[in-house]
């Protein structure tokens, strides 16, 4: 069996940066929202996704669209 995965996010309308973060790779797949107007909510969404990845030792980190 084949799995083609993709990942997208999107800032939305009335944010200047995307603070989502996300990992992608089978079988773990995660998003975080970073929730835009708080404060690092970029580095919070990243914190969480690499905790996942430490916590089952999956040897990619956070990716962040930016």
């Amino acid at each position: 069996m084949t799995l083609n995965v993709a990942a997208v996010t999107d800032r939305g309308l009335r944010r200047e940066a995307n603070e989502d973060s996300f990992f992608a790779e089978g079988p773990a797949f995660i998003v975080a929202d970073g929730m835009g107007g708080y404060e690092s909510g970029d580095r919070a969404s990243a914190a969480v996704v690499d905790a996942f990845r430490e916590r089952f030792g999956v040897s990619c980190s956070a990716s962040s669209p930016g």
